[in-house]
């Protein structure tokens, strides 16, 4: 049912939507790494997120630190943009 209140949105928007089978990750090589990587991440230990604002803040006000600079086995900064087209 909330698919098809999704799929009535998206067309009275003039979105058009096709949904189409594929196969699994049988027998793809890539495909199988892959979910083979995904089963392993929901194993690990959570993590805290790190604080960006002050890791920035941090970047801005030491000199001798550059963006993307290793520190103690970490990155200083990370300035990382995703594009959706």
């Amino acid at each position: 049912m909330y698919m098809d209140a999704l799929l009535s949105l998206r067309g009275r928007s003039g979105q058009q939507v096709r949904l189409q089978h594929v196969r699994g990750h049988v027998g793809e090589v890539g495909n199988e790494g892959a979910d083979a990587l995904a089963v392993r991440g929901t194993k690990l230990d959570d993590v805290d997120e790190p604080d960006w604002d002050t890791l920035r803040l941090r970047l801005n006000e030491e000199p001798g630190l550059k963006r993307g600079a290793i520190t103690d086995g970490k990155f200083a900064d990370a300035n990382i943009s995703v594009s959706l087209s």
